[in-house]
């Protein structure tokens, strides 16, 4: 029996799928009970089956058992279920794991040559993978493909991918399964066969809204046509053909059509509906025009529920679609007739649902998150990379400190034992290295008596155990017991999904469970093809396992919405073919959206893509999917039928111009200008309009700018509104922050002024008349108020860097103690230093820097070439300090009576105490200043006075060493507080008789390492160009003056509570510890404006 064979052709809105359906009714209704199931509609996409069981029933059809309405795939499928020895389908996921088996087993037997720079690369397992699906959708075998490239002259790419394409589907054949693609080969080897299943008595079959067809899918029709008594084929197809590019392949399938039919069994039919039926005047204009010949083309001056929309930006564009949709919700139109449509889900749909949620409209949208991106995944992977990448520092604190890090150990301690190991691994420069970690925290953690207060303790404790719950990660494991491995060190970390979720987490910990439970499903299926195709000693790496297992996330997604049914629909354009659509919105309609773009063929180029298509290799060619690209966007654009909605965001995320798609640019052209309505949307104010108040935080926004200008009746709904009554205070404390910060002069309490009693008190008590000051207190303070209110004040310490690098305070340290050290010697040596060589001076440097860097042992390789690198650099110290010191001593031998001799090291006066290791010096009082308030008490330790005498008076040089490159000073720095150190210690030395009462100030002055050692701090008006010229005794009563008055003012700032945000460094941003609590950027704006403008 042949069957009758009827093509039905016409163009978009023609009534081609309503005509079927009523003839489909007909025979559904006409049949007798025992004939049910003997139709069969098919239909391109799941969505557009769903809606035509919906359009089915009628007057004339009350109820259908078995209409029998599938896609292709699923009529495969159910062929395929008939089979006496059923195959297994081979999903997207575990297609790239047999891909990527085969490519390392032909890569090991070096058979990848040409491939072996990439063959290890997920790029490439892409490439592959489509290139393989490509073939196969017009069924080309691997020996047809191989016999095709040894005509080209068998170039070892061709080769490579032959070998491949070969090697997976003979594991396919072995393994007896059978991928996307494949499934059409097999169904269509079983109806050859004679395996029907239940589709053995078909009288009707109908074939609705496809453009063409494979291969394969040709060979199905074909085999349908000897068993069915009817077949009707569908084709959107204009009579005469006009637009060659839009309908071509169509044309071509219409053509191959009447070939595999005799002409005694097929017709051709023309559906035209009239226009009141189908889609509304100015969508029919579209689907009768759009892509035709512009000069044929007359544009139309009507148009009626076209608009077209122009946002800035994509939340913009977003937001005007969830305006206009709320807005037809609110006036009665059902949420089951709003389609959006996107050209493919990316990010922008999970952006789309959001607002959507946002704004109250029920959504429906199949697009999902992608699996390795949901909260557990994530954490899982995480965990996988910390131990693959050996414990960095960002990704340990990363896991620790994630939410869905929760185990059930008693190592925790709640959150302290992770703020432990953030400490200790910070104090001890440990980056990275779990062994490193490990070790130096066991050997820094001494007795583990009361380990709940030892923080080494803790933080070792805890990282012990997660060392034990990962040590299985380390090993060589078969796949199977990877799974097992994985998943119990999951579970030991607390990342598998709560099964008493937190409250107000509902929704999320759902979301996580379908996430976990697809995960774990996906785990356990490719466990069975990994037993299937794998050697059974085959054991694998974690970093193997690991790069299979993204492999199965990458195509595995978690629905973002539910299918409840109800809600407005977001589709992607393919899913949109046959549906009857009231209200129509077509987003994101940019010229890079749509038509989308061809990924670049690495593999082929389209000159040798043409020349294997000669060869009988139908490979796809450039033009052929830009025709796609426009057969698309026509069949999306005419399935409306009440309104048609277009918008396009006209700008990026970065404010750079965005182009419409050309073919929208196409669509406005069919029309007068000016007769479709052009909406730009979005503006720079961020205040929403009052009539388009979509969200709580737009009626949050709009209801704060109300307030501002005089109108508080939202603000106060925002108030009495018990959910959002918390914040409603928060805002009225943003917005007395912002009168005094933008419209207040001078510098108020949110600029670091404290006014607060109990704050002043508290400042008043520790910083009482007893409290003695550094001067490193005040130089700080000077230097930015705010950051010294943070460091100590507050007492918030800069976090240090886990990373191994040179430690300048150390450095300096070391320094300090090393030239104490080498002076003391001197001095026990009953004054031999004179009689020192230069030689046995940097000798001796040399050896004092050893032993103290030699104090602690490092605590990896890479602390240990750090200490080596100091050692070299200290020792050319140690040379450059003997000429300095020799050069100095010569210098103002020229000048006093005798050589300089350093009588007093490391000189503490007030609280100031002994340096560790240091033999106890003598203590002198603390440096006392009045005024009409409180006195002001000043503490430090003196690095070196160096003691001679001039015409029979005593002398000193009072000097600070310095590792780097100082700078000298001016009277103006120390009377604003930024240099008054070596002015305060040389004072110091003299109120207090450190050398003595009648002693004479010399120099005040830094000694340099790094370059020229002695170096004069003072820069003086007429100051002599010798460094050993006395320091102006006028100068020196300016700078005790200064120093009376500033110490005080310094002291009573501090003691008031004035924390100003200020720094005269413009730049102190890129530096500052403190920079992401710090508004000086905003003050600086406006301190002109409101006079912001900080004074001691």
């Amino acid at each position: 029996m042949v069957a009758t064979v009827e093509i039905i052709t016409g163009s978009a809105g023609s009534g081609k799928t309503a005509a079927l359906l009523a003839r489909y009714r007909t025979t559904l209704a006409a049949l007798p009970p025992g004939q049910l199931g003997t139709t069969l509609w098919i239909t391109p996409t799941n969505r557009a089956r769903l809606e035509l069981r919906g359009l089915l029933l009628g007057d004339d059809l009350s109820a259908s058992f078995s209409p029998n309405i599938l896609t292709f795939e699923a009529f495969a499928e159910q062929i395929l279920d008939a089979a006496p020895a059923p195959a297994d389908l081979l999903d997207e996921s575990r297609k790239r794991v047999l891909l990527r088996r085969i490519i390392e087993d032909l890569a090991t037997r070096d058979e990848l040559t040409y491939f072996a720079p990439i063959s290890d690369t997920s790029g490439f397992l892409d490439l592959v993978a489509g290139f393989i699906s490509e073939l196969k959708r017009d069924e080309v075998w691997p020996e047809t493909f191989a016999q095709a490239c040894a005509q080209r002259g068998g170039h070892r790419r061709d080769r490579e991918l032959a070998q491949i394409y070969e090697a997976y589907q003979s594991h396919l054949h072995r393994l007896r399964l059978y991928d996307a693609q494949g499934r059409f080969w097999s169904a269509r080897n079983a109806l050859a066969e004679g395996i029907r299943g239940r589709f053995d008595q078909l009288s009707t079959v109908v074939v609705d809204g496809f453009t063409d067809f494979t291969h394969t899918q040709y060979e199905i029709l074909t085999l349908l046509s000897q068993f069915a008594r009817r077949i009707i084929v569908s084709l959107p197809l204009e009579t005469p053909l006009k637009r060659t590019d839009l309908f071509g392949k169509s044309a071509l399938a219409l053509s191959r059509l009447t070939r595999l039919f005799p002409a005694a069994s097929q017709t051709v039919q023309r559906c035209e509906a009239p226009l009141d039926q189908t889609s509304f005047p100015s969508v029919r204009h579209i689907a009768e025009n759009l892509f035709g010949n512009p000069r044929n083309t007359t544009r139309s001056s009507w148009v009626e529920n076209l608009e077209v929309l122009a946002a800035m930006g994509r939340e913009n564009e977003f937001s005007a679609l969830a305006l206009r949709i709320k807005k037809q919700l609110l006036a009665g139109i059902p949420a089951g007739e709003i389609v959006v449509v996107l050209r493919s889900f990316d990010e922008a749909a999970i952006q789309l649902v959001d607002v959507f949620r946002e704004s109250g409209i029920p959504v429906e949208c199949e697009a999902g998150v992608p699996l390795s991106r949901t909260g557990g995944l994530k954490a899982l992977l995480a965990l996988l990379q910390l131990e693959l990448e050996d414990w960095p520092y960002e990704r340990l604190m990363a896991c620790l400190d994630s939410s869905y890090f929760r185990p059930d150990w008693d190592e925790c301690f709640g959150d302290r034992a992770v703020r432990c190991v953030a400490s200790q691994l910070r104090r001890h420069g440990l980056s990275s290295e779990r062994r490193t970690i490990l070790s130096m925290l066991a050997s820094s953690g001494g007795s583990f008596e009361n380990s709940e207060s030892n923080e080494a303790v803790t933080a070792l404790t805890l990282l012990r155990r997660l060392d034990v719950e990962l040590s299985r990660l380390r090993g060589r494991h078969a796949f199977e017991t990877w799974v097992d491995v994985v998943l119990s060190s999951a579970h030991a970390c607390g990342i598998t999904p709560a099964t008493q979720p937190e409250s107000g987490f509902e929704e999320l910990e759902a979301a996580d469970r379908r996430g976990w439970e697809l995960f774990e499903g996906l785990l356990y299926e490719t466990v069975g093809l990994d037993a299937r195709i794998a050697n059974n000693d085959a054991r694998y790496t974690l970093s193997e396992f690991f790069a299979l297992l993204l492999d199965l996330l990458q195509f595995k997604r978690v629905p973002l919405t539910g299918s409840r049914g109800g809600g407005v629909r977001v589709l992607e354009a393919a899913q949109v073919r046959n549906l009857e659509i009231p209200h129509l919105y077509l987003a994101g309609l940019s010229e890079s959206a749509f038509p989308a773009g061809q990924s670049d063929d690495c593999l082929y180029s389209d000159a040798e893509r043409r020349e294997l298509n000669e060869l009988q290799i139908p490979l796809s060619l450039r033009a052929s999917h830009n025709q796609d690209e426009m057969l698309l966007f026509y069949s999306v654009v005419t399935r409306a039928r009440k309104s048609l909605t277009l918008s396009y965001p006209n700008t990026n995320n970065a404010g750079q111009p965005l182009f419409p798609s050309p073919y929208l640019t196409a669509l406005c052209d069919l029309f007068e200008p000016g007769a479709i309505q052009h909406t730009q949307v979005g503006r720079l104010d961020p205040v929403p309009a009052d009539d388009a108040l979509l969200t709580a935080a737009d009626f949050r926004i709009a209801a704060t700018a109300g307030v501002r200008r005089g109108a508080p009746e939202l603000f106060r709904r925002l108030i009495e509104t018990p959910e959002s009554k918390s914040v409603a205070g928060n805002i009225l404390g943003g917005l007395a922050l912002n009168i005094d910060r933008f419209h207040t002069d001078g510098f108020t309490r949110y600029e670091g002024l404290l006014r607060e009693p109990a704050n002043l008190r508290n400042l008043g008590r520790h910083y009482d008349g007893d409290y003695e000051f550094s001067t490193t207190q005040f130089e700080s303070y000077a230097d930015c108020p705010f950051k010294f209110f943070l460091s100590s004040v507050l007492e918030i310490d800069a976090l240090e860097s886990p990373e191994a690098e040179t430690d300048h305070r150390t450095r300096g340290t070391v320094v300090h103690n090393v030239l104490a050290s080498l002076h003391n010697i001197a001095e026990a040596d009953d004054d031999s230093q004179p009689n020192w060589t230069a030689q046995q001076l940097a000798d001796r440097f040399r050896d004092l820097v050893g032993a103290q860097l030699g104090r602690r042992p490092p605590d990896s390789q890479l602390q240990s070439a750090l200490r080596n690198v100091e050692l070299r650099l200290m020792s050319d110290w140690a040379d450059a300090y003997a000429e300095q010191w020799f050069d100095y001593r010569d210098s103002f031998r020229r000048v006093w009576e005798d050589s300089p001799s350093p009588s007093q090291l490391e000189v503490p006066f007030g609280k100031a105490r002994d340096q560790p290791g240091e033999s106890p010096q003598e203590h002198f009082p603390c440096l006392v200043f009045e005024d009409e308030d409180a006195q002001t008490r000043v503490c430090g330790r003196i690095d070196r006075i160096d003691v001679g005498s001039v015409d029979g008076q005593s002398v000193f040089n009072v000097i600070d060493y310095k590792s780097g490159s100082p700078k000298a000073f001016k009277q103006e720095d120390v009377s604003a507080g930024k240099a008054i150190q070596l002015a305060l210690y040389t004072l110091a030395v003299n109120r207090l008789e450190i050398v003595g009462h009648d002693a004479r100030p010399w120099q005040m002055a830094y000694w340099s390492l790094k370059n020229d050692g002695f170096l004069s701090a003072l820069k003086q008006a007429r100051q002599k160009e010798n460094a050993d010229s006395p320091l102006d005794e006028t100068v020196l009563a300016l700078l005790e003056a200064v120093l009376d008055e500033l110490i005080p003012r310094l002291s009573g700032a501090i003691r008031n509570g004035r924390f100003a945000v200020h720094s005269d460094d413009p730049h102190c941003m890129r530096y500052c510890p403190y920079d992401t609590v710090c508004r000086v950027r905003q003050i600086r704006s406006i301190e002109d404006a409101h006079r912001k403008h900080w004074e001691l």
